[in-house]
This record gives structure tokens, sequence and C-alpha cells, in this order.
């Protein structure tokens, strides 16, 4: 049981990080732009 929490909080953790990558390359394209 732990161990399956602990794959879904890493899951979840990578989840965020791709996230807010995307959202810092978008703020990064408009900038540029602008």
């Amino acid at each position: 049981m732990r161990t399956v929490f602990m794959y879904a909080k890493n899951d979840l953790e990578t989840l965020i990080r791709t996230y807010l990558e995307k959202i810092r390359l978008v703020y990064c394209e408009s900038d540029i732009s602008v």
C-alpha cells in the first residue's frame, strides 16, 4: 500500500514538473515575441 502511494506521489510530482515547464516555455516564447 505504501509503495503504491509513493509511486502515485512520484507520478504527481513529475506531472506538476512537466506542467510548470510547459508554462515556462510559453512565457519564454511570449517574451521573445514581445
